[in-house]
Parts: structure tokens; C-alpha cells; sequence
């Protein structure tokens, strides 16, 4: 006999009580009491140079123990974050991936890209740091949507993609779909843009 389907039935949902009433376990629950918070800070810019991070008094004040930036990761040799898929243009070529660290190297890309890390040790004195931390940034052109950054004389998001092309890539039978074009009675031609797809969690995995 088969099982019934579950399609469109109402499913008893059994952790709703404990978050409902305040007994949900996330990972600062079970943080060890001499833990140090960590902050990130982020940039309000789309695109921009980092001229330069001053974190003097941001170090000074109390409960601050370090501030990492990339300078930092560069001289620890942290390495590329490499893309776990790829694709690959008609002629076989890997997409351009650019070098990728946790915090950009030089300039940022997007609002919200990482431009420091700070220890403190309470979240509080952390964010006080953050407000102590003086960030020169040199502003550059933004780039917004895909025809932007194609169009000619763009600038460049990573300086190493000419044309802000990472890949050029295609599925199917390109003459057969260009000879149904030819012969249909009618062609409409349709521009959509999709905003950015991301799958955000309330907390990280953590250890």
C-alpha cells in the first residue's frame, strides 16, 4: 500500500516551543565566558579604493585586543578562497576568477565587502572601535547592472577581467535556434533583470 502523500497536508512543526518560548541553543550560548566578541567592519561604498586605515584609536580604547585587515592576511599568507564550481565558454576556456581573500585586498566591490575584523572584549567595546577606526576611501564608478558593466569603457570591477566578463557561456544548438528565428511569424524581444539570490542563515556553523 502506498504511503500518503504529504503534498498540501499540515505538518506539526516540533521545535517551535523551545524557540517560541526563549530556549533555543545558538552558539553564544555555549561560548566560554573569557570569549572575545568580533566585529566586522564593512563598507558604505559600492566601489572604492582603501587609501589607507588608521587604527590607532580604535586600538587605544578599552577592551580592544586586535584589529586584522587584509594587509594583515596578506602578510600571514592567507590564501584564495577558490570557487567550488566552474564554468566553461564554447571553446573550453575556464571562467576568470580573480584572486579572492575574506577581506579585499586594495579597494572594495560592494557594499557590505569587509574592510576590517576587531576583537574585543564585549561586542559593545567592539562596535566602539569600529566608530574609532578611521577608513579613507577614494571613491569609484559603480557598477550596478550587467549591461552597465559590459558597455564600453566600464570600470573595472576586478582590474584583472577586461570588460568585467567572467564568461561568455552557452548551451544548445545555436544554429537550429537561430534558424527558428528566422522563420518565426513574430519576435518579441524581453529584458529582465533578477535581483541577487542568497540564502542567509541566522547563525554560522561554529565550533
Amino acid at each position: 500500500m502506498n504511503a500518503p502523500s504529504l503534498l498540501g497536508q499540515p505538518i506539526a512543526r516540533r521545535e517551535d516551543q523551545r524557540f517560541l518560548t526563549g530556549r533555543g541553543r545558538y552558539a553564544d550560548n555555549t561560548a566560554p565566558a573569557d570569549a572575545l566578541a568580533v566585529l566586522f567592519v564593512r563598507s558604505p561604498h559600492a566601489h572604492a579604493r582603501i587609501a589607507g586605515i588608521d587604527k590607532t584609536a580604535a586600538l587605544d580604547l578599552p577592551g580592544v585586543v586586535a584589529i586584522f585587515t587584509a594587509d594583515d592576511l596578506v602578510a600571514d599568507g592567507v590564501g584564495h578562497l577558490p570557487a567550488i564550481s566552474e564554468i566553461k565558454d564554447q571553446a573550453g576556456n575556464r571562467h576568470r576568477e580573480p584572486t579572492h581573500l575574506p577581506m579585499p585586498a586594495g579597494k572594495v566591490r560592494h557594499v557590505g565587502d569587509i574592510v576590517a575584523m576587531i576583537a574585543a572584549s564585549t561586542i559593545d567595546q567592539a562596535r566602539d572601535a569600529a566608530e574609532a577606526l578611521a577608513i579613507d576611501y577614494e571613491e569609484l564608478p559603480a557598477i550596478v547592472t550587467a549591461a552597465q558593466a559590459l558597455a564600453e569603457g566600464a570600470a573595472l570591477v576586478h582590474d584583472d577581467v577586461p570588460g568585467n566578463l567572467m564568461c561568455r557561456w552557452g548551451k544548445g544548438d545555436a544554429a537550429a535556434t537561430d534558424a527558428a528565428f528566422a522563420r518565426a511569424a513574430h519576435v518579441s524581444t524581453l529584458s529582465i533583470r533578477s535581483p541577487r539570490q542568497i540564502v542567509h542563515y541566522m547563525e554560522t556553523r561554529a565550533a
